[in-house]
């Protein structure tokens, strides 16, 4: 287990007496667990390796496997998902009674057909990835009987609730690569509801896909026929480069579409999000709706017609200098497209810190404008713009 952390960050303060008391618990039960700890800040080269994007990062490798934690910092729960990723992740179904039930179950549910032991322990250690995804594995006969699609050895069935119901990868190579494209390909419905697994897909999966949303009043007139339409535009763009999303803005969507500035009065509304190194781009269509004017908004989209949108206050009216403000409605016209060299302040309006930099970087934006002019311009953009 690595802990990875910053010099006296606050909340790596907070946890680091109960990832104390975890390694002491360990040690006390003898189980074969290490902890170590890395400041990030001093081997910034490891960042990228771990995934370590903010702190405190808790990080579990397990036969060379990473494995991102993300429950309760408490020793407890840090524990017990050590005890989860360490023991066996698959269970072996031996009787056709035993294999019924996992097929009358719910839930994503994978089952490996083999009868070869070097496989399942393969097969067991890329399972280790996965919280929301329950692994069996059973002989090659009685997965034939149980499943008719399975027709070779080493074979893996993904059962789903949802489309298509049983997806089927014949004869797998058994490498992360393809284990992980077979399950994150199939996990979810071409068309999906708003859930934060999903929304990672988009915003934080290392891969990200590009997210295509439709949000609108579930109560409202049409909706059923703007419902039908939206899935036929995903049944046929669909690709494991999309993720497609209908929600509810009024319930299930409620807090990203709170988050996104998205009011009652924008329904329905369609949005195609994608992030580039990091940074969001969004692109907003506001009808009319039918399915042919959603798809021509995808079509314009994929040809760099769709114009970008931003989150953005007006343009001021009347801009004096030298510093001049900046929105995000203006930022790619006055700085990516000027002619000059831009100096721009990003700051908090309510920022204690900024505020006393205010005096100090409009005399140096003086200094460096006046009395002629010089080849720069200097502006200043409140991050909230």
């Amino acid at each position: 287990m690595v802990e990875c952390c910053g010099n006296n960050h606050p909340e790596c303060k907070t946890w680091a007496p109960e990832y104390k008391k975890a390694a002491q618990k360990a040690k006390d039960t003898k189980k074969p667990y290490t902890f170590v700890k890395i400041n990030i800040l001093q081997n910034p080269g490891i960042t990228k390796t771990l995934s370590a994007n903010k702190f405190p990062a808790l990080r579990l490798f397990v036969n060379g496997i990473l494995i991102l934690y993300s429950g309760n910092n408490t020793a407890d729960a840090l524990l017990a998902f050590m005890e989860n990723k360490t023991g066996p992740q698959s269970t072996l179904l031996s009787t056709p009674e035993e294999f019924q039930a996992v097929l009358n179950k719910k839930g994503l549910r994978c089952i490996l057909a083999t009868n070869k032991t070097e496989i399942v322990m393969q097969y067991m250690d890329l399972a280790r990835e996965y919280e929301d995804v329950t692994f069996y594995h059973a002989p090659i006969s009685l997965t034939k009987e149980a499943i008719k699609e399975v027709t070779e050895e080493n074979s893996l069935a993904l059962l789903r609730d949802f489309d298509e119901q049983l997806v089927v990868l014949s004869r797998p190579t058994m490498s992360r690569k393809q284990f992980q494209d077979f399950i994150r390909n199939n996990e979810y419905p071409l068309v999906a509801p708003c859930k934060e697994k999903i929304f990672e897909t988009v915003y934080r999966d290392e891969k990200p896909r590009t997210g295509i949303m439709l949000f609108r009043n579930k109560e409202a007139d049409g909706s059923e026929a703007l419902d039908t339409e939206f899935k036929e535009l995903a049944t046929e763009f669909q690709s494991i480069n999309y993720t497609f999303v209908l929600g509810n803005a009024k319930d299930d969507c409620k807090k990203y579409t709170d988050y996104e500035g998205i009011e009652e009065k924008d329904l329905p509304i369609m949005q195609i999000v994608l992030m580039k190194d990091k940074q969001e781009e969004r692109y907003l269509y506001r009808g009319p709706f039918t399915g042919k004017t959603m798809k021509e908004f995808f079509n314009d989209w994929k040809k760099g017609k769709a114009k970008r949108f931003y989150k953005s206050e007006e343009i001021p009216a009347s801009n004096p200098g030298p510093v001049f403000k900046l929105v995000g409605k203006s930022f790619d016209k006055e700085v990516m497209g000027s002619d000059k060299n831009v100096l721009v302040k990003f700051y908090a309006p309510w920022c204690k810190h900024c505020k006393l930099l205010a005096p100090i970087y409009e005399d140096i934006c003086l200094l460096y404008t006046s009395p002629s002019p010089r080849d720069l311009s200097t502006s200043r953009m409140p991050s909230s713009a």
